[in-house]
């Protein structure tokens, strides 16, 4: 075998090996609508921000995360994450929207309706789904759970949002 038909054929092991573990699941989601306008500002001060980074690309993707603020009950805890151009699967996935051409998914605990609506649409998400792989006993980590983007906390009470955290890799 020519040096060549070697280099060809690592090519197609090493394309084989990562195809292998890509998986794209299409789902039908929600579509929802803000309901809260005071959000707006939030998302724009974040996309302004990540707009700025050198790993933001025109269709980013970012998720909202709702959960419950675990040292006040009547607080809710609102993380808004930077995804990437894929958006990961997720668990409690409650629908999606389209703000200033970029998607935002919403996922948490509880769906929350007085900061965003539902509506009778549905939109078709290709998301990027992680594969679990042990090779050789060892565990294999999906490259995208190494992709680390910036994140902010915002708590929610009454309407409210108060700003809490932000953490950012963003150069």
């Amino acid at each position: 075998m020519n040096l060549n038909n070697k280099i060809f054929l690592i090519l197609i092991l090493v394309i084989s090996a990562f195809l292998l573990n890509y998986q794209e699941t299409k789902e039908r989601l929600n579509v929802l609508e803000i309901k809260n306008k005071r959000l707006l500002p939030i998302l724009d001060s974040i996309i302004e921000f990540e707009s700025n980074c050198n790993y933001f690309e025109k269709n980013w993707v970012f998720n909202i995360h709702l959960n419950y603020y675990h040292k006040d009950n009547t607080k809710s805890i609102i993380q808004i994450s930077s995804e990437g151009i894929e958006p990961l699967k997720r668990s409690n996935i409650w629908g999606c929207f389209t703000y200033k051409n970029h998607l935002f998914i919403v996922t948490g605990r509880f769906f929350d309706s007085t900061i965003l609506k539902e509506t009778t649409k549905t939109k078709n998400i290709k998301f990027y789904e992680i594969k679990d792989e042990i090779i050789d006993g060892e565990v294999v980590i999906d490259h995208r759970l190494l992709d680390s983007y910036s994140y902010w906390i915002y708590l929610y009470n009454n309407g409210e949002f108060e700003f809490y955290f932000k953490h950012t890799h963003c150069n």
